[in-house]
């Protein structure tokens, strides 16, 4: 709790003091501890287990629940559509806002352009990497409570001090990556849609600068009360809240890449129809389904902006 307690002080004051600069600068060290974390855990992991140095549990080559893509019981429609949500999860990252801030640290549209190949391959670099971890520690830790916990539980076993600190660093850059930008739009947000238009923009830079210092650092503090109370309910509320994103944002950018006649009114009512779809279904379908609300809500809000687009333009060409 103690380190817990440093870095999360750490965090809110390089936030609160530095803003968007020095977040749009530390997000470059930050994605460098990040990959250099999967790729020197994944090349040491690898080593280990090809020259025995690691045992791994024979068994689990021979289960067939292990490497079933539908899960312990088969080809199931229950099983396709959990694994198709989980798989379909990964769409948020098209709509996450903390992904959104760092490209207002670009130059200009052309440097996206030129760093999106770069980007994307490291991107998928990263997430085979991430697979091949998840697969090797689950074959040299037969008796792992949670999935969740794969890469702790081989650093903790196997790995010498210093890669355990490398795992360690890996993990707080990217708490850090996500954290500091979604804090720091969250009070941009506070600050130019609320508190300005309250005040019919009647307010002065360095005010502006206080509120949204004091936003930070109220919503820090609610954060790291919660994180005290149960660490499976912050788990819990990142999941949730990432298929929120899934449901809302992500379709919204989808859709605006191919219909460039998009309003904020038809935008508005997909954000909200994926938003309730999702949240419905994570209320009352979960249990029962087994699957998170990530395809109710992802084709809701897409069906929602077609149709809300259509009825828009026809109504201004009968006007």
């Amino acid at each position: 709790k103690i380190s817990f307690i440093f870095f999360s002080i750490l965090f809110l004051l390089y936030s609160m003091l530095g803003g968007f600069y020095v977040m749009s600068n530390l997000s470059v060290v930050h994605g460098v501890f990040m990959f250099t974390f999967v790729v020197v855990i994944s090349c040491f992991l690898a080593y280990m287990v090809i020259t025995h140095h690691i045992p791994f549990d024979t068994q689990i080559l021979d289960n067939n629940f292990f490497w079933n893509a539908w899960g312990k019981n088969g080809f199931e429609l229950k099983n396709v559509l959990k694994a198709m949500s989980q798989f379909m999860v990964g769409i948020g990252f098209l709509g996450a806002p903390n992904i959104f801030a760092k490209f207002l640290n670009a130059k200009n549209s052309d440097t996206i352009k030129k760093a999106a190949p770069i980007g994307v391959l490291l991107f998928a670099l990263g997430d085979l990497l991430a697979i091949g971890i998840g697969i090797t520690g689950r074959l040299v830790v037969a008796s792992l409570p949670d999935s969740e916990m794969v890469t702790s539980a081989v650093a903790i076993q196997f790995f010498p001090s210093i890669l355990t600190g490398v795992v360690f660093i890996g993990v707080i850059a990217a708490i850090f990556s996500t954290a500091d930008s979604l804090l720091l739009l969250m009070s941009s947000w506070f600050v130019k849609d609320v508190y300005q238009n309250a005040l019919n923009n009647l307010t002065n830079e360095v005010r502006n600068n206080h509120v949204a210092q004091g936003v930070m650092f109220v919503v820090a503090v609610a954060g790291l009360m919660i994180s005290f109370a149960d660490n499976r309910l912050v788990f819990w509320m990142v999941n949730f809240v990432w298929v929120i994103i899934s449901c809302t944002f992500a379709p919204l950018v989808i859709t605006a890449c191919y219909i460039k006649s998009i309003d904020s009114f038809t935008a508005v009512c997909g954000i909200l129809s994926g938003l309730m779809a999702a949240v419905v279904w994570n209320m009352f379908c979960v249990e029962t389904t087994g699957t998170s609300g990530v395809i109710p809500g992802l084709i809701s809000s897409c069906v929602s902006i077609w149709i809300v687009n259509k009825w828009r333009r026809f109504s201004e060409n009968i006007a």
